[in-house]
């Protein structure tokens, strides 16, 4: 009998504890919730298709290059032809 008094005590004392637990378990498990569902699998792939860049890409470089071609052409100081001395003030 008086080791049921004494395990029972004992128990007594744990569940305090035990319930502060189980409320600090239950808010994490709120904190912590999967906002997502289960990941599948795509029907089809997802790259993009290599026609789109390439176009993308061959504009601008064409773009780019016809800029530098006209800044340096613009910024030349030779003289070629005779005509180039007549604008020159020659």
């Amino acid at each position: 009998m008086r080791r049921d008094r004494q395990s029972l005590e004992k128990l007594y004392g744990l569940l305090p504890e035990k319930f502060n637990r189980a409320r600090f378990e239950e808010h994490i498990e709120i904190r912590f919730a999967n906002f997502f569902g289960p990941a599948l699998v795509p029907s089809e792939p997802s790259s993009p298709s290599l026609v789109l860049p390439l176009l993308i890409a061959g504009i601008l470089g064409l773009g780019v290059g016809l800029g530098v071609v006209s800044v340096k052409e613009h910024y030349d100081g030779r003289i070629e032809m005779p005509d180039d001395l007549k604008r020159r003030g020659f």
